[in-house]
This record gives structure tokens, sequence and C-alpha cells, in this order.
């Protein structure tokens, strides 16, 4: 049997908004038999189960926290300034150039690739909701051994949606991919890109493997269908058991159910309020 560790990460911040509740429906409805591992920042997360584990990223990753000292006073780094091309920049688009408020989950994957002896190590957005038991033999059909990782691909156009990205351990190219994207962080080059958040960066490194051959498994089935590419973690076979509220979707709790295209007959879509 192929062991899993999911990985997130938040601050207290986030706990409070969203954090608890995903450590909690993770106690719930997922496998016993897989570990959840929160890198913690600044804050702990109440749990009595043997399966949650709780991580400070600051004191275990030495490279995070060169990073952070590094680029403390960078607004660069900070999404108050964009790329050399400064036409390209627009403040009502500053995630694009935040580095720092992504880095975080970067460094996190970097410590979990290198440290835990599991076959697959899933990245988990902490602003996600299990809703529906999920059996294991779900995570088999969405972890391909032949694949480097899976993710949410949105083609062309889009960035991968990255709430979701599985990394294969035990493939020949598993770490070394991570490595490698971590590295954009942990030499700067990150700043050579056009935009330097962890989903961009995934998508710039993830395309460099696939040209050398490396195969990676898109969860999304529809890439490049319109009006899905917004919200394609619930529209993907992973909606069956987990929710994903990102952005504004955190106040609310939910997404909301005419969002849900594919999945919208099952019991946790049927009991979101309607909203006229």
């Amino acid at each position: 049997m192929k062991r899993y560790t999911v990985i997130t990460t938040f601050n207290e911040e986030g706990r409070k908004l969203y954090g608890q509740k995903m450590v909690n429906s993770f106690q719930n409805f997922w496998p016993r038999e897989v570990d959840l591992i929160v890198y913690t920042e600044g804050t702990t997360v109440p749990t009595q189960s043997s399966n949650v584990r709780l991580v400070d990223l600051y004191a275990n990753s030495k490279v995070y926290k060169q990073f952070l000292k590094r680029h403390k006073n960078n607004p660069q780094a900070q999404g108050g300034k964009g790329p050399n091309n400064e036409a390209k920049y627009d403040a009502r688009k500053a995630f694009k150039w935040q580095g720092i408020r992504f880095c975080h989950k970067v460094f996190a994957v970097h410590h979990a690739v290198n440290t835990i002896d599991s076959d697959w190590i899933i990245w988990l957005d902490g602003d996600t909701l299990t809703h529906t038991q999920m059996p294991m033999q779900f995570l088999d059909s969405v972890s391909p051994d032949e694949y480097v990782a899976t993710h949410l691909g949105r083609g062309e156009r889009y960035h991968s949606e990255c709430g979701w990205v599985g990394y294969n351990r035990k493939h020949p190219q598993g770490i070394d991919f991570v490595n490698d994207f971590a590295g954009l962080y942990i030499n700067d080059t990150m700043f050579n890109y056009p935009e330097w958040h962890d989903s961009f960066l995934f998508d710039v490194m993830r395309r460099e493997y696939q040209n050398k051959g490396e195969k990676f498994f898109n969860l999304n089935p529809h890439p490049d269908t319109k009006g899905l590419a917004g919200h394609p973690f619930i529209n993907s076979d992973l909606g069956r058991y987990i929710d994903h509220m990102k952005g504004k979707r955190k106040i609310q709790g939910y997404s909301k159910a005419n969002e849900y295209q594919i999945h919208n007959n099952i019991d946790y879509v049927k009991r979101i309020p309607r909203v006229r």
C-alpha cells in the first residue's frame, strides 16, 4: 500500500478563519492511514488525532528563514513592485509578485519532500474543507506512479491552480523537481520571471521538466472549458470530497452551489444555501 502524507501551512489569522476547520475536517473524513503535517507560522493547532502533527516552519527550514530575512524589506518580494518592465505592473493584481506571501507553501513542500519518508507528499491548501468520507482507493486513483507530480492545470492561458499538488517522492525525478522548484526562491532566480507567486513558478519548472520528457498528471479533466477555469478544484474529481474556499469564499465558508458544474448532485452541495 502506498504511503501518503498531506501537508499544509497557515498563520494564526489563517487558523482562526479557515485552518482549524481544515484540520478538523481532515480528522473526520480522511483515511486514518494518512498523516497531516501542519507547518505552522507562529501558531498552534488544537488537535486530538495521532495522525496530525505540527512542525514549526521557521525553526525547521534554514532556507525559509534565510529567504524571509533576505527579503523582509524588499518591496519587490511583497507585491509592491513589479518586474523590470514596470508597464506590466498592476497594483490590482499585486498577488502575482507577492513572493513572500506565497513562499511559505513552497518551503513547506521543500522541507517535507526532503525529510518525510512517504511515497507521496500532497500539498493541500489550508482554506479547504473535506466534507465526504474519502477512501484510500481515491488517493491511489489521483496518484499514478509514472508521474512526477499531479496538479490542476488550466491550459496554456492560465497558471495551474495549486490548492492540491501531489509530489511523487518515489519517481526518479520527484525530489529533484521539488528542489529545482524551491531553488527559484532559494537562489532568488524567481525575479527573472514575469510573475513570482508559487503557481506561476510551479508551471515554469513543470514545463522545463516536461520538455525533458517527464510526465505530470493533470487532475483537471477540462482545462480549456470556458467557465470552469476559475474554480477547477471543485469541478475535478477532488470536488467529490473537498471544497476549496479560495479568495472571498473564505468569508462565507463554502463555494457557491452554482460554481459546481460537475458534482452538483452530491449531498454537500445540496446543503449549500442557494443565493437568489
